[in-house]
């Protein structure tokens, strides 16, 4: 979204069975598990794109792909380990003048992410994370001091200080693994077809620093015996915000007042999502997810679109 839920989803199934038992012990017909049916050697391939759409700042739009061949190296009662391998991305044509998007493109080119997940599927950890942060950080340090050499002499210091927050090491490893995150975000869960369970959430503040409360909504919404389809929500709480463009501003060297703070108009945030999931390998055959921000006038749209076009062979 996507970033991970920090609540794991199995949360969610708990809370299903909860809500079961209160009302009686309702047996539903169908059952959907959310959660990949791996074995050692398994390898399966997936194409990523990513999209933005920004009608006030147009500049900013742009579609991205990418292929992802994953390998599994290891499964077993306490977890799976998998490495994620990105290839190259193909950038829009209008992107591909741009330096910094051309560099940033070619960043994760043939680098291992190995990832950790639980036995049922959730995102746990990244494995390797000091060998792909030495690899991300070189471009966070030509970009900010790109950022800080346009700035005036007097500003620079606490701009510098500002910059290097937005550009931190785990914001740079969150940003090197939201592919993943989404892509194995609703792992761990079990729902009846037709069912919906909310949750109250914390996702990853993406400016680094604390946790975005958020409201999570998940229904399964159709099943056959190869297939299933669930559409999601996450509506993040608009009074977090604010507090984020205080702190944004106080470490830029430049706080807002009270008065001017209030004049800001209100920053609104929601991810939708559909998610098909193939039965027989456990993995989504397709998930996509759709990220709306506003703030007054402006609005822009981010989108992930994520296919197993090679799924491991049986």
């Amino acid at each position: 979204m996507p970033a991970r839920l920090e609540t794991p989803l199995r949360t969610l199934a708990i809370s299903a069975l909860v809500g079961a038992a209160l009302s009686g012990g309702h047996a539903f017909a169908q059952d959907v598990t959310i959660a990949p049916k791996l074995l050692v050697g398994d390898v399966f391939r997936l194409e990523i794109t990513r999209t933005r759409d920004n009608p006030s700042q147009p500049q900013q739009n742009g579609r991205s792909t990418t292929l992802v061949d994953v390998h599994v190296a290891s499964v077993g009662a306490d977890g799976i380990t998998l490495d994620w391998i990105p290839g190259k991305t193909t950038l829009a044509d209008r992107q591909q003048e741009n330096a910094l998007l051309r560099a940033s493109a070619t960043l994760l080119d043939g680098l291992t992410l190995r990832l950790g997940l639980t036995a049922d599927g959730e995102f746990d950890a990244l494995l390797n994370e000091r060998e792909v942060a030495a690899r991300v950080q070189p471009l966070a340090d030509l970009m900010i001091e790109g950022a800080v050499a346009e700035m005036p002499a007097a500003d620079r210091k606490p701009f510098q200080a500002f910059v290097s927050q937005l550009l931190s090491p785990a914001v740079l490893i969150g940003a090197a693994t939201v592919d993943a995150k989404t892509y194995f975000s609703q792992n761990g869960v079990t729902l009846a077809v037709g069912e919906t369970i909310e949750a109250d959430l914390e996702q990853p503040n993406p400016f680094g620093g604390g946790m975005l409360p958020a409201r999570f909504r998940i229904k399964a919404e159709s099943a056959t015996s190869e297939s299933a389809v669930f559409v999601t929500s996450t509506t993040y709480d608009k009074s977090a915000f604010t507090q984020i463009a205080r702190s944004l501003a106080e470490k830029s060297g430049k706080p807002l007042p009270p008065e001017e703070l209030a004049k800001l108009p209100p920053i609104e945030m929601k991810d939708e999502g559909r998610f098909v999931l193939d039965r027989a390998t456990g993995l989504m055959r397709e998930a996509a997810v759709k990220r709306r921000i506003s703030a007054g006038a402006m609005q822009r749209l981010d989108g992930w679109e994520m296919r197993l076009v090679q799924p491991p062979k049986r």
